[in-house]
């Protein structure tokens, strides 16, 4: 059984605990934060899920780690940017809690003035619907040219949409996710997501079950993976991880590089809103 590794000492009066780091082997290791640490890029002010560590070196880069709740209404999409964590021992396993409050949301901005006209809004929504559906370089090459000219993303808090508790039950090589949307408001609730993130740089080959492999240049942005499982590999150290597709949701892979804004690559489930609980489970794979 992995040895529970307290990475400070800092409690609150209720327990909980703002990081934690969970030896798996003499080079992998899974951290957890209750703030957005490690506040990569892009994506800094959000809650993270599990964060891989190789090394001493965390590979998440600018992704959301492992099992991290995104919640797309008819309007718009929540994230997460607070949050409380919690670990306990339970037999075989180490157990982490993370309650997720849903109360981030994407406004675009352009020289630290808030993009709120709709029609701007739409053709946002719109363009980031054509990459997702075809992909290309030329999509991240106009990425570039926005921010370069000052049109950044910008998660701003709102009235939180509910709470997602994720429970995740690490073990050696395998962590089973459980995630529970029962407390989340569910009018106009229109899609779940739970991301499987981790460094775009760090993991660039991915294996699906009938033996086809490809590397990083070759993964767009949202491309569903049909078979059994797929898988996502660093060659180099041997190591990786891997999900399986399951019955009533979609499972897909994609991967996003932009140097100094955008560092990811996972695999992500699509699922059903009416789904109060969704479990599956991660191979950690090497080590």
């Amino acid at each position: 059984m992995p040895t529970l590794q307290q990475s400070t000492k800092q409690r609150s009066e209720h327990g909980q605990i703002s990081n934690y780091t969970l030896p798996l082997s003499r080079d992998l290791a899974i951290r957890v934060y209750s703030d957005t640490r490690p506040r990569n890029w892009r994506i800094s002010g959000l809650q993270k899920g599990l964060i891989l560590v190789f090394g001493g070196r965390e590979t998440v880069g600018e992704g959301t780690g492992f099992g991290a709740p995104i919640l797309l209404y008819k309007d718009e999409t929540y994230f997460s940017g607070s949050s409380n964590v919690y670990v306990s021992k339970q037999q075989e396993s180490v157990i982490v809690r993370k309650e997720f409050f849903m109360d981030r949301i994407l406004r675009e901005t352009f020289r630290n003035v808030r993009l709120e006209n709709p029609k701007i809004r739409n053709r946002f929504k719109n363009l980031g619907r054509l990459y997702q559906e075809h992909g290309g370089p030329w999509f991240l090459q106009l990425k570039s040219l926005l921010f370069r000219y000052g049109i950044k993303p910008n998660f701003i808090t709102v009235a939180m949409k509910g709470e997602v508790t994720v429970t995740y039950s690490i073990m050696r090589n395998r962590i089973r996710v459980n995630a529970d949307f029962s407390e989340v408001e569910k009018g106009d609730l229109h899609r779940v997501f739970m991301m499987n993130e981790q460094s775009s740089i760090f993991f660039a080959k991915y294996e699906v079950s009938d033996g086809t492999s490809w590397d990083n240049i070759q993964v767009g942005p949202w491309d569903q993976v049909t078979n059994k499982y797929a898988r996502i590999m660093n060659t180099k150290n041997n190591i990786g991880f891997r999900l399986e597709t399951k019955e009533g949701c979609v499972l897909c892979c994609g991967r996003e590089f932009l140097k100094g804004h955008l560092d990811w690559t996972g695999l992500d489930y699509e699922i059903n809103p009416k789904i109060p609980i969704f479990e599956y489970d991660i191979e950690i794979m090497g080590g």
